[in-house]
């Protein structure tokens, strides 16, 4: 159901270089006052941000700061996100929670607490090579090895990371500004899930790979988006998704993508540029509408084959991720 949809390559180009070569865009600055011990009252100034599509605000847009963070702090702000693989809060969830977080991660390929990490304002999603990893053998119920139905294998060797908003979105404006991890067979991706229905504003994998299924060369050079309605059967009939040509590499630089959500449709951009959108008539019983808690991680793609050990660890990173109401 994917289809190839080339963006206006000129415009876009001019919009590339000034991102790759600038940081993020100034804020507005706000002065707000905040209590103190319930009595006094000081004076801060916070940052305002518009979506880079939007940079004069015409849209109304509301800064969600619950749901956005900058990674400056040099810790995760462990009130916003939850880390995936973080057995003491994922072994209390159940299937009425749509975050995923008891997700283990897509087989073989293990999500691993330490595999998250900030740097200098960056925040860094690693893929290792660690089959000596004492989170292996991944046992199940029974205490037998755990396989994955998916991918018909165990969880071994390839360990990755990930973090899970703990508020939800229904609605609004999502953007990131990242560098993919520049290795085949992984995929770097910021999306939404709920119980129901899931978007991908991407899923880049940064070089060709060799499974039997394999994107070709023209991937770190594509932005793939998807929705999916999990009420619906499997894969292969629950998902609508489209690839948008890019006309710079993922993997070699920060740019910023972004996703406006609404009843009727979802419009995806680059650097502030519209690419495309899927909208509900077109996606017809695929089209769902719930809460969703916003991810980025990395998975390997068992279909596209296997990470080489030699190119481990690689990562995918991420200056900020901002959100937006209406």
């Amino acid at each position: 159901m994917s289809k190839l949809r080339a963006l206006t390559l000129a415009s876009l180009l001019i919009v590339a270089i000034a991102s790759a070569c600038t940081s993020s865009p100034a804020p507005d600055l706000e002065s707000v006052e905040i209590l103190i011990d319930g009595t006094s009252t000081a004076t801060e100034t916070l940052e305002i941000f518009n979506p880079l599509s939007d940079p004069e605000n015409t849209g109304g847009w509301i800064f969600d700061s619950a749901l956005s963070d900058e990674f400056q702090n040099g810790m995760l702000d462990m009130g916003k996100w939850i880390i995936a693989g973080t057995q003491n809060i994922a072994d209390n969830l159940d299937e009425s929670d749509s975050s995923a977080a008891d997700w283990k991660g897509r087989a073989p390929s293990l999500f691993d607490p330490s595999n998250v990490s900030i740097y200098q304002g960056v925040l860094n999603l690693s893929v290792e090579w660690e089959p000596d990893s004492d989170l292996f053998p991944v046992l199940d119920e029974d205490g037998r090895i755990a396989i994955d139905e998916d991918c018909k294998c165990p969880y071994e060797n390839y360990t990755v990371g990930g973090i899970i908003s703990r508020e939800m979105l229904h609605y609004g404006y999502v953007e990131i500004r990242s560098r993919a991890a520049d290795i085949p067979a992984v995929s770097s991706a910021f999306w939404l899930i709920g119980n129901h229905f899931e978007i991908d504003v991407f899923e880049m994998i940064g070089q060709a790979g060799s499974g039997p299924d394999a994107s070709g060369p023209e991937a770190p050079f594509s932005m793939p988006v998807t929705i999916h309605n999990w009420d619906i059967g499997g894969l292969d009939e629950n998902g609508f998704g489209e690839t948008y040509e890019l006309p710079w590499n993922v993997t070699q630089s920060f740019h910023v993508y972004a996703a406006e959500w609404t009843p009727e449709a979802i419009v995806f951009y680059a650097d502030g540029s519209k690419v495309g959108e899927i909208n509900s008539g077109e996606s017809g019983r695929i089209w769902n509408s719930e809460p969703l808690h916003i991810w980025v991680d990395n998975e390997v793609f068992i279909w596209e084959g296997l990470p080489l050990q030699s190119l481990l660890p690689a990562s995918f990173s991420i200056d900020y991720i901002r959100v937006w109401k209406q």
